[in-house]
């Protein structure tokens, strides 16, 4: 068949039966667009359905980089509490240290300055000590002298030495006690 003998086809049907193709093929058309509305309708509320879930997604990630957020500040203020602890210690440590060596050298010197007056206290002791000795020898003398007449009297710079000696041996007994 030719072109022309499809063309002769449609001017040769009846009114009837030409109402009848347009009517087929309108209802064909309607169909095919009921069917298609319907497939893009059900396309369309699954993407949409994707585009619920998706939006949920993204506002449940959201919150959860917002309480990730949220905990990192915390952790960040926690470590900066800790971090300036931390100096305060250090601080307090290198305080505690320097007073420990201040400390130390006080110690040290009233060491040194114990021992200072222990050989001083051991000079004065040696000085006593002869003194002592000197006053008793002193005394002797005296004791000798009373025994002596009265006409052999010792003279009387031995009295003054005495005397000066008895002032000394105070004088020390008196530094002595201070110590």
């Amino acid at each position: 068949m030719d072109y022309t003998e499809y063309s002769d086809l449609f001017t040769n049907l009846d009114s009837r039966e030409s109402i009848f193709i347009w009517m087929v093929i309108l209802v064909s058309f309607l169909l095919g667009f009921i069917i298609a509305y319907l497939l893009r309708t059900a396309r369309v509320r699954a993407v949409k359905r994707e585009l619920r879930e998706a939006v949920e997604k993204q506002q449940a990630a959201e919150a959860q980089l917002a309480t990730f957020q949220t905990q990192l500040e915390a952790r960040n203020a926690e470590l900066q509490a800790e971090s300036r602890e931390k100096v305060d210690l250090m601080d307090r440590v290198n305080q505690l240290e320097l007073e420990k060596k201040n400390h130390y050298n006080e110690v040290y010197e009233l060491n040194q300055r114990i021992e200072a007056l222990e050989s001083t206290n051991q000079s004065y002791s040696a000085t006593i000590d002869d003194l002592n000795s000197q006053l008793v020898n002193l005394k002797a003398q005296g004791d000798q002298a009373s025994t002596t007449p009265l006409g052999a009297t010792a003279p009387a710079m031995e009295k003054e030495s005495q005397d000066a000696l008895q002032n000394r041996l105070a004088e020390l007994e008196a530094q002595m006690t201070r110590l």
